[in-house]
């Protein structure tokens, strides 16, 4: 098993720290599917700022597995499509078009880390990812695009379905479970309320499958 497997494994989940240390060893590892696996700070960051590395699956060769039928977000575009469609997606949450919009939400996020946080008190054990380092950054979207508290569950289950579409590994049309995936920011048809009041007062769409 290469050791991407192995780290994604939920039986090594307690102790990954082994795979780490041979990461370490072995920065550029080719796995068993043909693709490389790149772990430390200074080949990353060469691979980023390396015109020849695409972030487009599209450009992908043709043994690689790519579902045609998905447009990929921006996330998944190169330059200069992805700094076009990032300015249009950021230009509301921060400068210089809004530069006070995540300052103002500073006592609520301090709140909301407040509250995750006491929600540990008194136990032996706690899984920070889950109840700490993935619900916050989640409620602090949520409070950005101005969805209701009543809804929020129903946003974590579309992150969660948007996640599994951008995870390693290959892409395949279900996942481990057997369960079809819904394909990428499908909150339009699923939740057709507030994404458009969340952005009318902006005068876009925060849903970009529209």
């Amino acid at each position: 098993m290469d050791i991407l497997k192995q780290i994604l494994d939920p039986a090594a989940r307690a102790d990954p720290y082994r795979f780490f240390g041979a990461l370490r060893e072995s920065p550029v590892a080719l796995q068993d599917d043909g693709t490389y696996l790149v772990s430390t700070y200074r080949e990353i960051v060469a691979l980023l700022h390396d015109p020849r590395i695409s972030s487009d699956r599209r450009n992908l060769d043709s043994a690689a597995p790519y579902e045609p039928d998905l447009h990929p977000s921006f996330i998944g575009l190169d330059p200069p499509e992805h700094d076009r469609l990032r300015r249009l997606a950021m230009r509301h949450f921060g400068p210089p078009h809004a530069p006070e919009t995540v300052e103002r939400l500073r006592p609520k996020m301090l709140a909301l880390t407040t509250s995750l946080i006491d929600a540990l008190a008194g136990r032996n054990r706690a899984d920070l990812v889950e109840e700490v380092a993935y619900p916050l950054p989640v409620a602090v979207i949520c409070a950005l695009l101005g969805v209701p508290e009543e809804d929020e569950p129903r946003f974590h289950a579309l992150a969660d379905e948007v996640v599994e579409t951008l995870g390693p590994g290959r892409r395949t049309a279900r996942n481990a479970s057997g369960r079809v995936r819904r394909r990428p920011w499908s909150c339009r048809a699923t939740s057709p309320g507030w994404p458009r009041r969340a952005a009318g007062s902006r005068g876009t769409t925060c849903c970009p499958g529209s």
